[in-house]
């Protein structure tokens, strides 16, 4: 699928299964900033529900301790940034579900990405446990 002007459009490749897999695979990429982040903030909204973006960045923040933007540690409003930047991947792939003030899980949010699906369980017993 190709994004243009906000709409998605399936490419040449979208007709071979194995080239679809393998471009969902590049764009959350469990190496890459764009898949770590993906998966991070995803598996807090399906632990937790609806959030704000914003409040989404400031849960995610301490999984990035070691990442910098023009070498200056990233705060959660750097965070914020780049959410706002993948999102509309996010919600193409059925991961999120926005609107301009809240973020939702999507009906891909515990299958699509391993990471997401893992941390979301953890997530929601360290919520179990502390409340």
């Amino acid at each position: 699928m190709r994004l243009a002007r906000g709409v998605l459009t399936p490419t040449k490749a979208a007709g071979d299964d194995l080239q679809v897999v393998r471009q969902l695979r590049r764009v959350c990429a469990v190496d890459r900033f764009d898949g770590l982040l993906a998966g991070v903030a995803v598996a807090f909204l399906a632990a937790r529900g609806p959030l704000p973006r914003s409040e989404v960045a400031v849960l995610a923040h301490p999984w990035f301790p070691m990442w910098a933007v023009n070498g200056h540690p990233l705060t959660p409003d750097d965070l914020d940034t780049a959410l706002a930047h993948v999102a509309a991947r996010l919600e193409a792939l059925d991961l999120v579900v926005t609107d301009r003030l809240t973020w939702s899980p999507g009906p891909s949010a515990e299958t699509l990405l391993p990471r997401a699906t893992a941390l979301a369980r953890i997530f929601r017993r360290e919520d179990a446990a502390a409340g």
